[in-house]
């Protein structure tokens, strides 16, 4: 009772296509189902004086997506020139977002 809790949503498309996310539902205490919908404001149209007085608002894009074909997954294989540099190199660690240079 009273508490907040964070959430966070993952989405994993299986088809190709638009995707609009309109709201979320869930069920809380594992009795009522609840529906959460989001009402996103969109930005300010600036393109007639009118809209710009009455502060008219256009779509908001944010929660719409095209789903596409997968990208290439790219991997690479650095190697050195010469033996001695392989072996020198194979016993440093270098961890994520470090740099390391070859001799």
């Amino acid at each position: 009772p009273n508490s907040d809790a964070r959430v966070s949503l993952k989405l994993c498309p299986l088809a190709e296509g638009d995707l609009r996310i309109c709201g979320v539902r869930f069920r809380l205490l594992g009795e009522v189902w609840m529906y959460y919908r989001f009402d996103l404001e969109g930005p300010l149209l600036q393109d007639t004086r009118v809209n710009r007085s009455k502060r008219v608002r256009g779509e908001s894009l944010i929660l719409r997506s095209k789903v596409e074909q997968k990208m290439p997954s790219l991997k690479v294989t650095i190697a050195p020139d010469n033996e001695s540099t392989a072996t020198q190199q194979s016993t440093t660690t270098v961890l994520q977002g470090q740099t390391s240079r070859w001799k």
